[in-house]
């Protein structure tokens, strides 16, 4: 079954956001940092950002992360949205829909 998620983006404050709304919602935040998922880009500055976190409310998940001091962290833009499935046919038909969109503009 396919799920949109909300996806929000953080400047650095990530932890203490999910922090935040996960006593609000009685929900325990789960999260891994930069360090722990080994990413390349790997610095003591992004160490301890959040690579991803997830609140469970109810059967709704929604998910979280710091963007890396490498990238443009723009206020307002911070809201994106995950196409998840268990489906990889489904995966992959809507993956194929927007390629072929993105070929045709």
């Amino acid at each position: 079954m396919a799920k949109i998620t909300p996806y929000f983006l953080f400047n650095g404050n990530c932890r203490d956001a999910m922090e935040f709304y996960g006593k609000i919602f009685n929900a325990e935040p789960i999260f891994e940092t930069f360090e722990e998922v080994q990413n390349p880009a790997l610095t003591d500055e992004t160490k301890n950002l959040i690579s991803h976190g997830e609140l469970k409310i109810g059967e709704e998940t929604i998910m979280f992360a710091d963007v890396p001091p490498a990238y443009t962290y723009n206020f307002g833009n911070n809201i994106v949205t995950a196409f998840r499935s268990s489906s990889l046919e489904e995966i992959k038909e809507v993956f194929s829909r927007e390629c072929a969109r993105k070929s045709v503009n």
